[in-house]
């Protein structure tokens, strides 16, 4: 999702002839925001669409949205996915990260404590001594979805190795 408000999502699902796909995008009060539709192919399906009224994420202002993908056969709901996403925008310029056009000075530490363990209050701790970034240690392994998703709610970027067997 771009800062500017449009966005692509890519979906993966096997469906069968004659199912839709739709994305809805809800503010935190749960209005709509935009909706796109789409025939289900048979593996995967591009959704484009574009929100209006963008508010993007910054460190500053780590504004969310929350999205809904439905499978539809008809009027029978087939599956669910939710989740929640920032709209921005990161580009090089110049040698310098820019986040939605605007510079991005670093401000980075470790998410964890010395130990290395995630302790409650953390993010916020970060935040308070004015970092808007954390990098992870290629030894951190795991799922890291849900703390990406606390990552965005707390304002921080993330910065991370990618693994070596990756194409």
């Amino acid at each position: 999702a771009s800062h500017d408000g449009s966005f692509q999502v890519m979906v993966e699902a096997e469906t069968a002839p004659g199912r839709q796909l739709d994305l809805e995008l809800f503010d935190q009060a749960g209005a709509i925001l935009a909706r796109v539709t789409a025939p289900a192919a048979s593996t995967t399906t591009e959704l484009v669409g574009r929100w209006n009224d963008v508010r993007p994420w910054s460190p500053e202002s780590p504004h969310l949205v929350a999205w809904l993908v439905t499978v539809r056969n008809g009027n029978t709901v087939v599956d669910r996915w939710r989740g929640h996403t920032g709209f921005r925008t990161f580009s090089w310029d110049g040698g310098r990260l820019h986040i939605n056009g605007t510079p991005l000075r670093l401000r980075s530490h470790a998410p964890t404590s010395p130990s290395g363990v995630f302790e409650p209050g953390r993010l916020e701790q970060l935040k308070r001594f004015g970092c808007n970034s954390v990098f992870l240690h290629s030894k951190q392994g795991g799922h890291w979805a849900p703390f990406f998703e606390q990552l965005d709610r707390a304002g921080l970027v993330c910065f991370a190795p990618v693994p070596r067997d990756l194409p």
